[in-house]
C-alpha cells in the first residue's frame, strides 16, 4: 500500500514536471522578434530573441514584434494646400522596427506603437508637407512632393525608433470644381508653351 502511494506521488511529480517544462518553452516565428516577459516579477528582458524555440521558464511570456517590413495603408486623409484648397490624399508605406531600439519603443508606446506613434505622426507630417505646396504644384510636381513626404516622414519616424523604407503617394483626390480649374490651368500652360515654340 505504501508502495502504491509513493509510486502515485512519483508519477504525479513527473507529470507535473513535464507540464511545467512544456510551458517553459516559447516559439518565435521566423518573421518576428521575441522579448521575454517575466510575469512572476513583472520585468522584461529586451535582448531580442530570433526565430526558434527558446526556454524562458515557468511564468514567462513572449512579447512578439515584427521582424519584417510592415505595410501600412492609411485611409484617405484630408489636407489643405498652401493656397487653402481641400484635397484627400492616399499613401502607402513600408516601415520596420529598429531592433536595437525595441526597449525605448516598448517603454514609450507598448505594443500599440502603430496607433500611438505611427498614425498620428504620419497624419501630421503628411498634412504639413501638403500645406507647403499649391494645388497646381501638387499636380505638376507630384514626384517632388512624394520625395518630400518620404524624407520628412523618414526623419520623423526615426525619432520614434521606426525606419521608413518606402512611401508612395497613391492618389490626390480633389473636389470637382478644383479638378476643372486645374485642368483649365494646365491647358492654358500647354497653350502658352506650344505657342512659344
Amino acid at each position: 500500500e505504501v508502495f502504491v502511494i509513493v509510486f502515485g506521488c512519483v508519477c504525479m511529480g513527473i507529470l507535473i514536471g513535464c507540464i511545467l517544462l512544456g510551458v517553459s518553452f516559447s516559439l518565435v516565428d521566423p518573421l518576428d522578434y521575441g522579448i521575454d516577459y517575466n510575469k512572476n516579477i513583472q520585468t522584461l528582458d529586451f535582448s531580442p530573441l530570433k526565430q526558434g524555440r527558446h526556454y524562458l521558464g515557468v511564468g514567462h511570456k513572449l512579447k512578439r514584434f515584427p521582424r519584417k517590413r510592415v505595410v501600412y495603408e492609411p485611409a484617405y486623409m484630408s489636407a489643405r494646400t498652401y493656397d487653402g484648397l481641400s484635397c484627400d490624399i492616399q499613401t502607402t508605406m513600408q516601415y520596420s522596427l529598429q531592433v536595437e531600439n525595441l526597449k525605448p519603443l516598448y517603454r514609450t508606446f507598448g505594443s500599440r506603437y502603430q496607433d500611438m506613434a505611427l498614425k498620428p505622426i504620419m497624419r501630421s507630417v503628411l498634412r504639413d508637407v501638403i500645406a507647403k505646396y499649391t494645388a497646381f504644384e501638387l499636380v505638376s510636381k507630384r514626384h517632388e512632393v512624394a520625395d518630400d513626404m518620404f524624407v520628412t516622414c523618414r526623419d520623423a519616424l526615426d525619432d520614434v525608433w521606426l525606419t521608413l523604407h518606402d512611401l508612395e503617394l497613391i492618389s490626390i483626390a480633389w473636389p470637382q470644381t478644383i479638378i476643372d480649374a486645374i485642368t483649365a490651368t494646365a491647358v492654358a500652360v500647354q497653350d502658352v508653351e506650344t505657342r512659344g515654340c
